[in-house]
């Protein structure tokens, strides 16, 4: 999983004003990012151990001693072998940051992938959530300092953009989120969400749904479709109009389901 404390802002200002840092010696086993990490590629996954570099006024800035790098080769050195053996690192500074919280999240996620418990699309998901969590808490903010407000302004950001369904399911996840670290003992209490921080009430979702067009398909529609259709799309479109399959359960369907014999589809 990448680290999710990439945002917007210093993506942009990657781009930049200031060169990333040289390796200070050769075997150095870490590389600097553009946007101001030191990271390292670890099975296939990306990982960043502090920063080298600032964004500040639009401009990254790199921080003193080099980019810091012997804390970044420490930090490195404390959890490469966990890392390597896809497990999550011990916490070794006693503060649980929002990005050691998400990191943590994410492992445990991505092992849940791996192992077909959690689709791809819902791990893209969460990644998404975590990032806007850093995005806007920042990485080395301390989750047990988070407060109400921090919260009421996070569902502001995810309300500015998404539709009451949407805004929604983003606040189950990103209370998943920190509801991880309470239930594997990274916090020794709940965080605090405040009042605001909510899913939106019922007759907001049930305005929200009023206004949009009914998603309705008349019988002369559904046969023009058919028409046109080539026949694996054909058996798509009968599937859903007769079974109510979705896209995935078309994507997951398979022959053995089917009893060519009988007609019957075995397929919970």
């Amino acid at each position: 999983m990448k680290n999710s404390s990439r945002n917007s802002t210093s993506r942009k200002a990657a781009k930049l004003k200031h060169p990333k840092p040289k390796r200070p010696f050769s075997d150095f086993p870490l590389g600097a990012s553009s946007n101001g990490y030191w990271i390292k590629r670890i099975n296939g996954t990306i990982f960043t151990f502090g920063r080298w570099g600032d964004v500040k006024n639009g401009k990254l800035i790199e921080r003193p001693n080099g980019g810091d790098w012997e804390s970044a080769l420490k930090m490195y050195n404390a959890q490469k072998d966990a890392r390597y053996a896809n497990e999550i690192p011990e916490d070794t500074t006693g503060e649980l940051t929002v990005g050691d919280l998400c990191n943590r999240f994410l492992s445990s996620k991505l092992l849940k992938l791996k192992s077909k418990g959690l689709t791809q699309r819902t791990f893209n998901e969460l990644k998404q959530t975590t990032d806007r969590i850093i995005a806007r808490f920042r990485s080395n903010r301390s989750v047990k300092n988070l407060k109400p407000i921090d919260f009421e302004h996070l569902r502001a950001d995810i309300a500015e953009t998404n539709g009451p369904v949407r805004l929604a399911n983003e606040i189950q996840r990103v209370r998943s989120v920190f509801k991880y670290a309470l239930d594997y003992a990274l916090i020794d209490r709940a965080v605090t969400f405040g009042p605001e921080f909510k899913r939106p009430s019922k007759k907001v979702m049930r305005q929200n749904q009023n206004k949009k067009a009914k998603r309705f398909f008349e019988a002369d529609e559904i046969k023009s479709l058919l028409d046109s259709a080539s026949s694996q799309l054909r058996c798509m479109i009968l599937l859903g109009v007769n079974c109510a399959y979705g896209n995935t359960d078309v994507a997951n369907l398979k022959l053995t389901h089917i009893n060519m014999e009988t007609g019957w589809v075995d397929f919970p």
